[in-house]
């Protein structure tokens, strides 16, 4: 039910709240009251009847309770007996009970209607869980199968641009990662960073902790200087063998700030050249793995082998007219801080490119791998049907450092019916794994498939690459409709036979939720959904 009303301004907007001779089991709730007292009453989120937990479902979870600022008159819970005014005082009276619900003032798009604002409920987005007997909202939209928002509206949360941030101190965000990749942001929708599971059977699941900490003084670990933000990203499940692609977000002041403070190091991309700075070669990511030792955080300073990092080289480092997004794949999770040179912890292999095409019914790849400290490398060439995995090895390679600086090729003669997703996993001699990105080619005599919007969402320049797998040389045009259906933009397009990917430019488009589709003379494609910030 919606809008169902507790005194002059109560919301009840729920998923799931069900009360049998049982228990009352509440799952997925909004509960909002923001009505004054009269007299010596209360303003109350949620009231019991008495103080007797027996009837209160153990498995009630994800809810929301909010009855304005804490106070004597305005309690998270009251039941004639106790009274709660904060949600952490709730949480140890009902406990196990609502381990993960929260308190916060939702946006509504007005008071009588109860779709959740896009751009002012990202504490919200994402904070549920799945209820097998509500897979739709109360518009018939599908809800995310991994992490539905709490309430009746699924909605698609927009960020603000704005990154998140206090000198000294961490800024955190706890909840579970989507199959589909979860941007973890403020309630005030200020970006900290975006996960998205990758890497098939040991891709990352659960809750993950994302913190970011603007530091109030440059660090520096065996005299290495490191940017004035970095971040700690925990997973409850696995967190030093999980999978996933991370992308980190920082300003164009920090990367002006390091320049300047460091004059002798290699120099950091700025935003007066943008994507075109060929700086951009010297952003470094070194991760620290295991839990901080220090509060804050310190490079160096974490419990698995303290002072030994692991040097990562983004896959993207890109300008999107706000911020510096900085990409890269991670096998483990821990402290990540961003640098320029080579010092402390020379890596072992670079990644140089995979590549994918069509040759009738077979799929060629060809690669290409720089040993750069490693005496040699394995490398596995993994297929899946799906772009989650679980990825399967279908050739592997060991090369000496000299056969290492060569290209290498290989013929998938018995590729899946359908759509292939390939990458490369490649294990340097110390058995350190690092993985490319994904190549997609669609096993078929005829047609296409859009296969994902990078980055998604769309940044505010506009810009962002569609890449689509087809079978055949064709003409495509390119559909994006708003969310009422309304077409708002056509592009034609020639396609290749093997992967595809096309720049795009919606700068003209408003902020919001498109559609993007595909249309030859004989089929239209899937429908991808993407968000322009």
């Amino acid at each position: 039910s919606v809008g169902a009303n507790f005194g002059t301004s109560g919301i009840y907007h729920t998923t799931n709240a069900t009360a049998t001779t049982a228990a009352l089991n509440m799952i997925d709730n909004i509960i909002v009251n923001t009505s004054t007292a009269i007299g010596t009453g209360v303003t109350a989120a949620y009231r019991r009847s008495n103080a007797t937990l027996t009837n209160f479902a153990a498995t009630s979870n994800y809810n929301l309770f909010y009855a304005g600022t804490p106070g004597p008159a305005n309690l998270i819970y009251y039941d004639g007996t106790n009274a709660d005014q904060t949600l952490a005082a709730y949480k140890a009276r009902v406990s196990t009970r609502d381990a993960y619900s929260i308190s916060v003032l939702p946006n509504f798009t007005s008071a009588t209607d109860l779709h959740l604002v896009a751009t002012t409920n990202c504490g919200l987005d994402g904070y549920g869980t799945p209820i097998p007997t509500y897979t739709t909202d109360i518009d018939a939209q599908v809800r995310d199968v991994t992490t539905p928002d709490m309430g009746a509206d699924e909605f698609t949360a927009t960020y603000s641009g704005t990154l998140a941030g206090i000198a000294g101190a961490a800024v955190c965000e706890n909840k579970t990662v989507s199959l589909l990749g979860t941007t973890y942001a403020t309630s005030s929708c200020a970006l900290i960073a975006k996960v998205v599971p990758s890497g098939g059977g040991t891709a990352v699941s659960g809750k993950i902790n994302a913190c970011v900490t603007l530091d109030a003084t440059q660090q520096f670990f065996n005299a290495e200087p490191y940017v004035q933000r970095h971040f700690d990203i925990e997973p409850a499940i696995n967190a030093s063998t999980a999978t996933a692609t991370v992308t980190l977000y920082f300003t164009d002041a920090e990367f002006v700030l390091y320049n300047t403070n460091n004059p002798l190091w290699p120099q950091l991309p700025t935003s007066v050249l943008g994507n075109a700075d060929p700086n951009i070669a010297n952003v470094k990511i070194t991760q620290y793995h295991g839990t901080p030792l220090t509060s804050p955080s310190q490079p160096g300073q974490y419990s698995a082998a303290a002072g030994t990092g692991i040097l990562i080289i983004p896959s993207s480092v890109n300008w999107n007219g706000t911020s510096w997004d900085i990409t890269f794949n991670v096998t483990g999770f821990s402290g990540f801080y961003l640098h320029t040179k080579l010092k402390s912890f020379p890596l072992p292999i670079t990644f140089n490119y995979l590549r994918g095409t069509r040759q009738g019914s077979t799929h060629l790849l060809n690669w290409k791998v720089t040993c750069n400290t490693s005496p040699s490398v394995t490398m596995t060439l993994e297929r899946s049907g799906n772009t989650i995995g679980p990825f399967t090895g279908i050739t592997t390679l060991t090369a000496n450092a000299l056969r290492c600086s060569q290209p290498f090729d290989y013929t998938d003669v018995q590729p899946l019916k359908g759509m292939n997703y390939y990458r490369l996993k490649m294990t340097d001699a110390d058995g350190k794994i690092t993985y490319s990105g994904i190549v997609a080619l669609l096993n078929e005599v005829k047609g296409f498939e859009i296969i994902n919007v990078v980055p998604n969402p769309v940044t505010s320049t506009g810009l962002f690459k569609l890449n689509i797998a087809s079978a055949q040389v064709t003409k495509m045009n390119l559909v994006i409709t708003d969310m009422q259906g309304r077409i708002v933009m056509r592009q034609a397009n020639n396609l290749v036979d093997g992967f595809n990917t096309i720049d795009m430019n919606v700068a003209g488009l408003a902020s919001g939720t498109y559609n993007i589709s595909g249309i030859t003379a004989e089929e239209k494609t899937r429908v991808i959904r993407f968000v322009k910030q």
